[in-house]
């Protein structure tokens, strides 16, 4: 139906045939429902962290004057092509962004250096030809700087460590009592609803649904504290299968956890300097169920041996 879909729509456009010669081999489409689990992890890559705090918008992100010092507010293109600086950090684990910072610092030190000492007019002229990428990628260092620093400080108050453990621990189907614990704690201190929310989401994916009890007393704490007109908040989240009462959903993440490795085992070291699988996105401590099932179909070539896990 997509190939149909497809065809018609670029019936009697040109061919479009990609610069580098290559061409794409195989589409793989994945539902959304068989991976709800992924998007209700926090983000810790670079971007992922700058779009859960500052929000991109069409590309761009926007910094008050708070966070970068300068006198008006700051609007940073995100692209890789027309920022290097942002290109070699993007897609990093935030806890290595700021190691790539001062490397890239150095380098630009460097070469304003060189151009200082420039003996010659050649040199001198190569020096000035590079001037306005050097002064470029300053400014743009500045600004993820400045951006790392207040993210930093905002993860710090928000005791962020503790929600990435909490999803960590939920991810293993450990502790639920503390994680219901935590989840409470959010809720009380009535900073941000969705924090909570996304928490409560992730425990009914993990578990199979929340105990009735359980569910039943955190939305009336959540209710008291953020408002009776979340009430059609949890009913929508109800209707989109993400928050339902225990044996209201098919257990299917637990199989999936074990017949594709989702979770590394307990004792595995991580680096997150020199990642070397995709699990690294989750700090190690999860990969995609929905990158793990394309990763598995090309290393079979399709879906033979799979078939007790596309059953759920």
């Amino acid at each position: 139906m997509i190939a149909e879909m497809v065809e018609f729509m670029t019936e009697g456009e040109p061919q479009i045939v990609p610069t580098d010669g290559r061409k794409i081999d195989a589409l793989i489409l994945l539902d959304r429902s068989c991976d709800y689990v992924t998007p209700l992890c926090s983000q810790v890559t670079y971007q992922g962290v700058l779009d859960d705090v500052f929000k991109i918008k069409s590309g761009f992100l926007d910094l008050d004057p708070s966070v970068t010092g300068k006198d008006a507010p700051v609007k940073l293109l995100l692209n890789s092509a027309a920022d290097s600086v942002f290109a070699e950090i993007r897609d990093k684990h935030f806890v290595s962004v700021f190691g790539n910072l001062q490397k890239k610092a150095r380098e630009l030190q460097s070469s304003y250096s060189r151009g200082k000492s420039s003996a010659s007019v050649q040199e001198m002229k190569k020096f000035v030809q590079e001037l306005g990428g050097l002064k470029q990628q300053h400014r743009s260092l500045g600004i993820h700087i400045a951006a790392c620093e207040a993210i930093t400080n905002l993860k710090s108050v928000q005791n962020f460590e503790r929600t990435l453990r909490t999803e960590h621990l939920l991810l293993e189907n450990l502790e639920e009592k503390l994680c219901v614990e935590h989840i409470e704690e959010l809720i009380h201190m009535q900073s941000s609803p969705i924090v909570p929310l996304r928490l409560l989401c992730l425990l009914s994916q993990t578990e199979n649904g929340v105990k009735s009890r359980v569910l039943q007393s955190l939305r009336h704490q959540f209710l008291q504290a953020h408002g009776y007109h979340h009430l059609n908040t949890f009913y929508n989240l109800k209707c989109a299968g993400l928050l339902l009462e225990e044996g209201g959903q098919k257990g299917s993440y637990n199989l999936l956890r074990r017949k594709l490795q989702l979770v590394p085992k307990s004792g595995d070291q991580y680096d997150l300097q020199n990642p070397t699988d995709m699990a690294y996105v989750f700090s190690g401590a999860y990969t995609p169920i929905s990158c793990r099932l394309v990763e598995e179909v090309l290393r079979r070539g399709g879906w033979l041996g799979l078939e007790e896990v596309t059953r759920h």
